[in-house]
């Protein structure tokens, strides 16, 4: 894509997962949603680096927010 229109930004739009584990056995819940947000963005950093395209920022968004306790 970058190679393709080398002067527009790349943007990402979605990604994700469940930590919602009452409705969703097997989901990551909270600490392995938190770890597996922390590799993406490490990711994302490393991959726009090498590229050559900064960063510019994250947006962290849930549809559902429901307490642990």
């Amino acid at each position: 894509l970058v190679a393709a229109a080398p002067d527009k930004p790349l943007v990402l739009g979605e990604y994700g997962r469940s930590s919602w584990q009452l409705l969703r056995p097997g989901s990551l819940g909270e600490t392995g949603q938190a770890d597996y947000l922390a590799d993406l963005l490490l990711t994302q950093r490393l991959m726009s680096s090498q590229a050559g395209w900064p960063l510019r920022g994250e947006l962290a968004w849930t549809l559902y927010d429901f307490p642990s306790g």
